[in-house]
């Protein structure tokens, strides 16, 4: 009887204080971006896959005019083949060409296969589908690395080139995969290297349904990011009333990933993982107190979780101690579970759902603010609300850039409006203390046909729009910028127009238009000039403005070195100091450069193995060696949020938060670059030449500070090395500030992922 009451008693406890855990919130939905193809293993969810045999003959690389030399070398591998290969420096197009004899017969069906070459730097890899009329289509799809990388060959029709045969722009069935193209990187490209293709299949896609509903408790910090020590808060549910089936039994495996490899701290003890693995679970553990992870308000043995946590119908509140700064992102790998006889250890029935992926962190609270980095943002756009800028301050970031349409700004000939969407974003980050940076650009319909504006009236017309404009925000804008991207032609819709007029000598023109007008109007303000093109790319184009006599007219000048997805370590330093050296040739004596855009972006085909690890890297190693430079002003990321939710495509996801409808929830590159900003504020940045350089596979930079001890910051362009420093190291952390034990020899682990090392 006693034992029967305890029990009720028991009953009424779990059901009042449960409910009470789980209701204590207001709960906020969560729809989490589709996995990251390499997080997750790409066959994991195939029903069948047919594999090739690429030893066949019918496999040949091709040679023709717009071809690279090449040759391909059977392996004894009948999964595998190498192509040597050869690019000359054709002007107009080069790539290697190999033919396929693979038939699709429905359109079920998913193409992939494992790419990888030895070029440092690659263009796309592309194939080429033939339907039955004939007619070719050719879908780009990824660069691959190094490193051996599994490649879906994903459906996305605004990729989609096609020509020939019905010339419908429809892929009929059945069809063909006519061939497999690798890209030069540049038109100039020549060098000699390897492409080596692995598992080519075929297979049904039939991808896990979602099985977990994931909300967060609306007391957790913005962005997902503390300000020091938290507990992050969230509610597990099945993701609707009547999922289970018949005695289904719903768990969540747990998987904390703080960095390469996606270990979790379930596996520190390992014995395969290399040291520089093991630093990083270290850390992770340093970063969560896996002793105090709660689920409905009782403690969980981390053991449970990496095995597999119970979500009952009502659901669990999952709480988990955050003691450190530092960033990790968690992966809920959902299964439902079914004992028909446990006493004769019966198997059990499994139905595998959906991957779960958020990511969460922590940052140094109350930093000064390092206005040598900014982050680019689209708040003229409607869509762009100002509830994210505040991350801009938080990061330690000092500056913006953004735009002010020329087509806004004059919508009636001769007549100046600016528009409340601008007021809105530029008083809001004057309030924050953020400097804005300021586009003037692109068309208007009173000009030129609404193309670029080449002839007198039309620059005469931009002038005085970046007159108005200055005059207009008279002691709220510092710093403006004289088009966006001139030779990319971003912003004009005008192919024709932008082919004929988008010249070095009409962009010069325009900007001693602008540059005069502005000048005359207010002499304070700080002019960018350039237009923010590729420092290699458009080199020619470049050098005809400085030799034209452009820096005549503006205080800087912009550069978009982007990379994507190499890595930035070789060229980017050499590619902005080509530009200096031109300025310093034809009369500038103290040449500013000016970053107005770079980025890495985490598509989901991209070929990193881990992309937003990838990213967070990327920022700091491009970041460091520009500002060392000396002559580097100005560092902006492109972008502070992603555009929108596909993970396709690349454009959309170059953030550091992810897109509002996620939350902005901050990617791992967010909590990168506060940790970046809070070394680096107040500091002057210098490589290191005695303990590293690019030879040796090391890269090292100092950061000095008067009167404060020194700040190394170090990585390498490829796997692990051990340094052995002479200095006395006080403290340390990782990418995302997480502290690191300092070693008793003072012998120093240093990865691909830069390291922060304080004396």
């Amino acid at each position: 009887m006693k034992k029967n009451a305890i029990s009720v008693f028991m009953t009424i406890f779990l059901l009042f204080f449960g409910n009470t855990i789980l209701l204590a919130d207001n709960w906020i939905d969560y729809n989490p971006p589709i996995m990251d193809n390499r997080t997750v293993d790409p066959f994991r969810y195939s029903t069948q896959g047919e594999f090739f045999d690429l030893s066949g003959s019918e496999f040949r690389t091709i040679v023709h005019q717009q071809s690279a030399l090449s040759k391909l070398v059977t392996q004894p591998d009948k999964k595998k083949i190498v192509i040597q290969c050869e690019f000359q420096g054709n002007k107009e197009f080069e790539y290697v060409h190999l033919l396929t004899p693979i038939k699709i017969e429905t359109s079920g069906c998913r193409f992939g296969g494992r790419f990888k070459t030895s070029f440092d730097e690659t263009g796309n890899v592309s194939v080429r589908f033939r339907d039955p009329s004939g007619e070719i289509h050719q879908q780009s799809f990824g660069k691959p690395n190094g490193e051996m990388q599994f490649v879906p060959v994903e459906r996305m029709p605004h990729a989609w080139e096609s020509w020939g045969g019905d010339n419908d722009k429809v892929l009929q069935f059945p069809c063909e995969i006519d061939s497999i193209l690798l890209d030069r990187p540049r038109k100039d490209f020549a060098g000699k290297g390897t492409f080596e293709i692995s598992d080519l299949v075929l297979y049904q896609s039939t991808e896990p349904q979602p099985m977990l509903k994931l909300q967060f408790a609306s007391g957790n910090p913005q962005a997902l990011v503390f300000e020091g020590q938290g507990t992050l808060r969230f509610r597990l549910t099945p993701v609707k009333p009547d999922f289970l089936k018949g005695d289904e039994k719903l768990y969540v495996k747990f998987d904390f990933r703080s960095a390469k490899n996606g270990n979790s701290f379930s596996n520190t003890n390992d014995s395969n993982l290399t040291g520089d693995a093991v630093r990083y679970c270290s850390a992770l553990k340093s970063f969560i107190d896996p002793v105090n992870i709660k689920a409905n308000g009782q403690t969980v043995d981390e053991s449970i979780l990496f095995k597999g946590l119970a979500v009952p119908a009502e659901g669990v509140v999952v709480e988990i101690p955050v003691t450190s700064t530092g960033a990790i992102r968690c992966v809920l790998f959902p299964e439902t579970i079914t004992f028909d006889n446990v006493s004769v250890n019966q198997p059990e029935k499994k139905r595998t759902g959906q991957p779960v992926f958020f990511s969460f962190g922590s940052i140094t609270p109350n930093v000064p603010v390092d206005e040598r980095f900014g982050t680019c943002t689209h708040y003229i756009w409607n869509w762009w609300s100002i509830n994210s800028m505040p991350f801009i301050k938080r990061a330690g970031i000092g500056m913006l850039r953004d735009e002010v349409y020329w087509n806004i700004v004059e919508k009636n000939k001769g007549e100046y409006f600016f528009p409340a969407k601008a007021e809105e974003y530029i008083n809001e980050a004057i309030n924050l203390k953020i400097d804005p940076l300021i586009a003037l650009n692109y068309s208007n319909p009173f000009y030129d046909n609404n193309g670029y504006p080449v002839s007198p009236e039309a620059q005469a017309g931009y002038a005085e729009y970046t007159k108005q404009f200055v005059k207009y925000y008279k002691n709220r804008i510092k710093y403006v910028e004289i088009w966006n991207e001139w030779y990319v032609g971003v912003g004009m819709s005008h192919l024709q127009s932008k082919e004929k007029q988008n010249t070095a000598e009409n962009y010069v023109n325009l900007i001693k238009a602008a540059s005069e007008a502005i000048r005359a109007e207010n002499p304070e303000v700080y002019i960018i000039g350039g237009g923010g093109d590729h420092p290699d790319y458009h080199f020619q184009q470049i050098e005809t403005e400085i030799k034209a006599g452009v820096m005549k007219y503006c205080d800087a000048y912009s550069l978009h070195p982007y990379r994507q997805p190499n890595k930035p370590d070789k060229g980017i330093v050499n590619e902005v100091l080509r530009v200096v050296d031109l300025m310093k040739q034809n009369g500038c004596r103290e040449p500013k450069i000016w970053i107005t855009e770079i980025g890495w972006p985490t598509p989901k085909q991209h070929p990193a193995p881990d992309t937003e690890l990838f990213q967070a890297s990327m920022l700091v190693r491009s970041a460091i060696p520009l500002l060392a430079t000396g002559v580097v002003e100005r560092y902006f990321w492109y972008n502070l949020k992603n555009k929108g939710l596909n993970r396709l495509d690349e454009e959309e996801n170059f953030g550091l938060l992810r897109d509002d409808r996620l939350g902005l929830h901050a990617k791992p590159a967010y909590i990168a670059y506060a940790v970046m900003a809070r070394h680096t504020a107040g500091r002057n940045i210098i490589a290191d030449q005695q303990i590293g350089n690019e030879k040796e596979n090391l890269f090292v930079f100092r950061l000095q500070k008067k009167n404060e001890p020194d700040i190394l910051v170090l990585w390498t362009l490829e796997g692990t090395q051990s340094v052995k420093l002479t200095e006395t190291a006080t403290k340390a952390c990782n990418l995302f500030g997480t502290p690191l034990k300092i070693p008793a020899d003072n012998c120093w682990a240093i990865s691909e992922e830069p390291l922060w090392i304080s004396f």
